[in-house]
């Protein structure tokens, strides 16, 4: 990047994350993160996750898992591929991107996934390594759009 944002400027690892449904029977969990300060490359971990729940009648119902529940274990690794690749440095800034989180299970899936991702910061680096963390998050089926109300004279 030749004037890159001061969030980007060394030592930052940008994080994506996602499930996907009805592949094969199962929801899949993905995450990838950036190899290095280029931010064109990337290490990659997925899971399986079951796409089913218990209901209070003990049978099985199909429900789609939205949270990424081996979070922990997935970002411990990326981290340390990172690490490997970065002269064995931890970086100082996480940018996590979430898609696929609908305003219902917004809050219950964001804390979480906070929690997962502290916990995976504290087994890699310990109590003392706490990135600058910055999570955005794309959701699914809102309405909002973007538009001009009144078109400028020259066409835009």
């Amino acid at each position: 990047l030749r004037n890159p944002h001061w969030l980007l400027n060394g030592g930052t690892v940008v994080l994506g994350a996602d499930v996907t449904h009805n592949a094969a029977g199962v929801s899949v969990a993905g995450v990838v993160a950036t190899r290095g300060s280029d931010f064109a490359t990337y290490f990659s971990e997925l899971r399986a996750q079951s796409p089913y729940v218990y209901g209070a009648d003990k049978k099985r119902q199909r429900k789609a898992e939205e949270r990424i529940i081996f979070l922990t274990e997935m970002v411990e690794a990326l981290l340390r591929r990172w690490r490997d690749s970065n002269s064995g440095h931890l970086p100082s800034t996480v940018l996590y991107y979430r898609d696929g989180v609908s305003n219902g299970q917004f809050k219950p899936v964001l804390t979480l996934e906070l929690n997962l991702l502290v916990e995976a910061f504290r087994r890699i680096g310990g109590e003392g390594y706490k990135p600058q963390l910055v999570i955005i998050v794309g959701q699914k089926r809102h309405q909002t759009r973007f538009f001009v109300d009144e078109p400028q004279a020259d066409g835009k």
